[in-house]
């Protein structure tokens, strides 16, 4: 096998084993997003830094690998073997990754890693957060109240109640429990005043 053929098995052979491993936490994630309306943008999430690589994706020709993500990898992995039995599914998420990272980085180095720091770190977005259904209310309200201000900066009659913004005759609601369908918000554009 030459190099490159070589280094391509090896991250195949890597990448099947921590599939393998990961699988609960990657069916927990799946679950969150799937049943949880405050994270259902967590596969979206991931398929934007997906792309997001892909048009980074000639940064590999720099690829040069490094032990250093060796380290990454085994912290990780120790992580997520910790956190499975307390059942910490949000340190297992986090743990799958800095383990993605430590995969990049001892199989492509840390150029790579720069090229790809914002889609790495952008994947941790998609992790669920513990107790966000307790703090929502007040940041739905909280981006509520700065809307309908910026709106009324702008010359529209808006207003705020709790999680809720009304333009006009027309309100939409901030939050994803109770989540404005894309219609009403679109509805509520005919009560802003044209400008001209």
């Amino acid at each position: 096998m030459t190099n490159p053929t070589a280094r391509l098995v090896g991250v195949g052979v890597v990448i099947a084993l921590l599939v393998a491993l990961f699988a609960p936490t990657g069916q927990w994630l799946a679950l969150s997003w799937l049943g949880n309306s405050y994270y259902s943008h967590g596969a979206l999430v991931v398929l934007v830094s997906g792309w997001l690589v892909w048009r980074r994706r000639g940064a590999l020709a720099t690829a040069r690998p490094e032990n250093i993500g060796l380290a990454l990898i085994a912290f990780g992995i120790g992580a997520h073997l910790l956190a499975v039995p307390l059942q910490m599914a949000v340190v297992s998420a986090v743990a799958l990754v800095v383990t993605l990272v430590g995969v990049v980085w001892a199989f492509a180095g840390r150029n790579v890693v720069r090229a790809w720091a914002f889609p790495l770190a952008f994947l941790l977005l998609a992790v669920p957060l513990p107790g966000i259904e307790r703090i929502s209310p007040s940041l739905e309200s909280f981006t509520a109240a700065y809307a309908a201000q910026g709106a009324r900066l702008l010359g529209v009659g808006a207003a705020s109640l709790g999680g809720q913004v009304s333009v006009g005759s027309r309100g939409f609601t901030i939050g994803t429990r109770r989540v404005a369908r894309l219609r009403s918000l679109i509805d509520s554009a005919d009560a802003i005043p044209d400008p001209l």
